[in-house]
């Protein structure tokens, strides 16, 4: 593996991980903001709302757990096959579709309020002819729509990674006739030390690995046409853009 295909694959995982990561920690940044929103009306008298640290911490718990939630969810739902998970992916679906409402709600106040040079959120909102409490009220519900769909998410579905199958007694059959097809006779014979060949192991090119590791990718696709590129480079031990290049290139050759 060369250090390119090492920094790709380490590039993969850093992005699988921080996807993964945003999903599982949405629950609990939701759950902080719903309790933070609760007790800021709650405790009127302190006029919590109104301050501008409360206001950053609530817009950040926001941010993460919604916009952060965007990318992870759609990431997952193209990453999770069909096949044994309709109903993980179907929430997947409905998940992403939801959030990605609220995101064009706000990057459509947002954007409005730059290229217009405002200075108020509420005048572009009005500009835009939308109202302040339908905004409100639509994003809320959605939120809350996304907070229930999480929570209830339920968990992925591993499809079953089939190993390359091995006909042990052909191997044996194989093996037996080599031994009798070459037998070796033993001689005495004084050699020169200096004429001893090298005994360190071969080493397989570059090339050779790489058609071999075709090779098992092609097996594995053709026993199970719905693996993923996660699962082959599991199953071989290799990087997952290795795994994903070799995969694309056999899925090609088979469809044409």
């Amino acid at each position: 593996m060369t250090r390119t295909d090492k920094f790709l694959e380490g590039v993969d995982w850093f992005i699988d991980t921080t996807e993964g990561l945003l999903i599982r920690l949405s629950r609990f940044f939701l759950m902080v903001g719903f309790m933070a929103g609760t007790v800021a009306i709650l405790s009127s008298r302190f006029e919590l709302a109104n301050s501008p640290e409360f206001n950053v911490a609530w817009s950040t718990v926001q941010a993460v757990a919604i916009d952060g939630l965007l990318f992870g969810v759609w990431a997952q739902f193209h990453r999770t096959s069909w096949e044994g998970n309709k109903l993980t992916k179907s929430w997947y679906f409905f998940i992403g579709v939801l959030l990605g409402i609220i995101a064009a709600l706000v990057n459509n106040v947002i954007s409005y309020q730059e290229l217009s040079h405002m200075t108020s959120t509420s005048a572009a909102m009005a500009s835009l002819g939308i109202n302040d409490a339908t905004f409100s009220y639509t994003r809320s519900t959605l939120v809350v729509l996304v907070s229930i769909l999480v929570v209830t998410l339920p968990r992925t579905t591993k499809a079953p990674i089939v190993s390359p199958t091995v006909d042990i007694t052909q191997m044996v059959q194989d093996a037996v006739s080599a031994a009798y097809q070459q037998r070796i006779t033993t001689v005495s014979v004084d050699v020169p030390p200096d004429t001893i060949p090298d005994t360190a192991p071969y080493q397989l090119p570059e090339k050779a690995v790489s058609v071999r590791f075709r090779d098992q990718v092609k097996e594995l696709i053709l026993q199970n046409p719905s693996i993923t590129a996660p699962q082959i480079a599991e199953t071989l031990s290799i990087g997952q853009s290795t795994a994903k290049r070799h995969a694309a290139s056999i899925r090609k050759e088979l469809a044409s």
